[in-house]
């Protein structure tokens, strides 16, 4: 048996892992399902943090454009009313 690195966030009800080893994410995915609901795919905001990869670069990018989208859904559009 071959080691692999798993990466994972967790965040309330809200999971992310990275893995290298594609046959290991679908073992570890298979187990999970026991239990909870999964899904599988590339992920573009994960709690409000925009993510883009580019694996030709070996980059990954965050912003938190999704979570300023959140606030200014919400009525939060002066940055200064936190600061109170």
């Amino acid at each position: 048996m071959i080691a692999s690195k798993i990466y994972t966030l967790i965040y309330i009800d809200d999971e992310m892992g990275m893995f290298k080893n594609q046959l290991k994410l679908l073992e570890v995915v298979a187990y999970l399902n026991q239990e909870f609901e999964i899904t599988i795919g590339s992920p573009s905001c994960y709690v409000g943090l925009y993510i883009w990869c580019n694996c030709d670069l070996c980059m990954i990018y965050l912003d938190q454009t999704c979570y300023i989208n959140t606030l200014h859904k919400f009525g939060y559009n002066n940055p200064n009313q936190f600061l109170h």
